[in-house]
């Protein structure tokens, strides 16, 4: 007997056919019983075709524009059209679709013709049982050349957005080799110095320095070539004469160039530095720097509390300088940087010195945060300011940039991966069936 809630099936019993591939064919073909021999074999093969017969040029020429199409099964010679005829008009209106020659015998030779007219294969109508193994190819094939269609269109993208970048960055983008000649410039830094790029091109480094700082190249270029990454700052002489203070941080890279380069990147601090320097000259002055200024500016007690803000804050974070004054400044900081914050802040206040730049996200008043970059100078020794002094900038635009240039490689790795699998995969289908 049978347990509770089985149920006994005859092994006669009919089953489910499995599910038919959809398949849009476009016949050009004038025999009609010829296309219901090749509709047939391709049921027989698995498909499910949906199709449209034709044999003239113009018939052809308003099917393609009709509707969208997988393969294109063409005869080689008919009363009033021709394969030749056929793969000539799908040259001239750019459809990449899989066209397979059905037809008679007709020799090598023609057949090897319109291979090179633009057909991907030849089936004969007396072996129609290799038309479904030469349409799976060829399918398969054709997602490869798509796929590899839409790499190309993202990779080309990426670049170009890329490129709008660099190309519109206000801060110094450039490589350099290890003797400080100048390999590539973005646009806007080097019209700031006074040069169109191309004059900037093979230009040493050095000679662009203040001369009082030039001896300090060398060093530069040592310390860089030994560990891999250089930063601080310069002092600059535009083509005006015009002395200006570029923060940068370079790196060396030696893997995939023939010779090792430099990627630089720095911008003017010039403001900044003229600003920290006028907190020494009196409250007065150091007020109408900053409180008119862009950079995000604040002064915090020992234990990180604020003393001043300036007004910029309120535009950045939404939150009025009244509304911070009194405040940890670390409550306003995400929690998952508050503890390499705290760090940094500790340790320019027990060893009295500017700490190096640090990226951290800062509440908004709207419950949102916001990537900030700052420094900390300790100035409790100083008469007018008589605190810590941070200075930080909004870099949202920045990170947002960098993150759709990573997601944007990272999607065309993936999509050259699997186009290159399938190519594969292609290939060894083909050496199996020849």
């Amino acid at each position: 007997m049978l347990g509770a809630g089985k149920q006994l099936i005859s092994p006669d019993a009919p089953t489910t056919p499995p599910a038919r591939v959809p398949l849009r064919v476009l016949l050009v073909e004038d025999s009609e019983c010829d296309a219901e021999l090749v509709l047939h074999e391709l049921q027989h093969g698995g498909y499910e075709p949906t199709w449209e017969r034709v044999d003239t040029a113009a018939a052809l020429a308003e099917a393609l524009e009709r509707r969208r199409w997988d393969v294109i099964l063409c005869d080689y010679v008919m009363p009033r059209f021709s394969a030749m005829a056929a793969l000539s008009l799908l040259s001239k209106c750019n459809c990449d679709l899989p066209t397979i020659i059905v037809s008679g015998e007709v020799g090598e030779e023609v057949a090897a013709e319109t291979m090179r007219a633009g057909a991907h294969d030849y089936v004969s109508k007396h072996r129609l049982t290799r038309l479904v193994p030469a349409v799976e190819r060829e399918l398969q094939e054709a997602e490869g050349r798509r796929a590899r269609k839409r790499a190309e269109e993202a990779l080309r993208e990426s670049e170009d957005r890329y490129r709008d970048l660099v190309e519109n960055s206000r801060d110094l983008l450039c490589t350099h080799d290890l003797e400080g000649r100048v390999l590539s410039i973005n646009p806007a830094p080097a019209r700031a110095l006074g040069y169109e790029p191309e004059e900037a091109l093979g230009r040493n480094l050095r000679d662009i320095l203040a001369p009082e700082v030039r001896g300090l190249f060398v060093d530069y270029l040592t310390t860089v070539g030994r560990d891999g990454v250089a930063k601080g700052l310069m002092l600059v002489l535009t083509r005006t004469g015009e002395r200006r203070v570029w923060e940068y941080h370079n790196t060396l890279r030696t893997d995939g160039v023939a010779a090792p380069i430099v990627r630089g990147m720095a911008r003017d601090v010039t403001e900044r530095v003229r600003a920290e320097a006028a907190l020494r000259d009196g409250e007065r002055h150091f007020r109408s720097l900053i409180e008119n200024g862009m950079d995000l500016v604040a002064i915090l007690s020992v234990d990180g509390v604020f003393r001043y803000v300036n007004p910029a804050h309120e535009q950045a974070s939404g939150f009025k300088p009244e509304e911070l004054v009194g405040k940890s400044a670390f409550d306003f900081i995400h929690p998952d940087d508050v503890p390499e914050t705290r760090r940094r802040f500790a340790e320019g206040v027990q060893q009295g010195r500017t700490t190096g730049t640090a990226e951290y996200r800062f509440l908004h008043k709207n419950g949102s945060w916001h990537y900030v970059e700052g420094i900390t100078r300790n100035l409790l020794d100083d008469p007018v300011v008589k605190g810590i002094l941070v200075n930080a900038r909004d870099i949202g635009e920045r990170k947002r940039a960098e993150e759709e240039i990573r997601c944007l490689n990272a999607e065309l790795e993936r999509r050259l991966r699997q186009c290159t699998e399938k190519l594969e995969a292609a290939a060894k289908d083909r050496k199996a069936l020849s």
